[in-house]
């Protein structure tokens, strides 16, 4: 997104991100072998339920850096027309799902980092350490 273009999906459908922070992930395995509630080959869903369509991810960037002044990204669909076509019944679809985390949050007493927080952090690092120079406004 950063350099000026983006994909639609990666998963071959459309659907919204499911995102977790890598940090978060970090906590959640940390936090589980440390704890005493949970029990040896115990399984969790490690993600915080917050959901962004692809388009709102890159249009976020801007809203977060303002003073990045970037230029946005172009859309780049490779699906085909066919898929194309149902769109929005897809994004229906992946819409009415229920995504919880309320079993992680509890057994291990952690809460998931907002997704605003991630991109912002995500993009500065990408500049700073990746030096990834981001498509800025002329």
């Amino acid at each position: 997104m950063l350099l000026g273009k983006y994909s639609q999906n990666v998963v071959g459908t459309y659907r919204a991100w499911y995102t977790v922070d890598v940090r978060d992930v970090a906590e959640a395995h940390i936090r589980m072998l440390e704890s005493v509630n949970v029990s040896n080959g115990e399984r969790f869903i490690a993600w915080s339920t917050e959901t962004r369509n692809v388009e709102e991810v890159c249009a976020n960037i801007d809203r977060l850096l303002p003073e990045l002044g970037f230029a946005g990204a172009e859309l780049v669909d490779p699906l085909p027309e066919k898929v194309q076509a149902k769109e929005d019944e897809f994004r229906a679809i992946w819409g009415g799902c229920e995504l919880r985390n309320d079993r992680i949050r509890e057994t291990l007493d952690m809460e998931f980092r907002p997704l605003d927080v991630s991109i912002r952090d995500c993009v500065e690092s990408l500049i700073s350490v990746g030096k990834v120079a981001p498509v800025r406004n002329a």
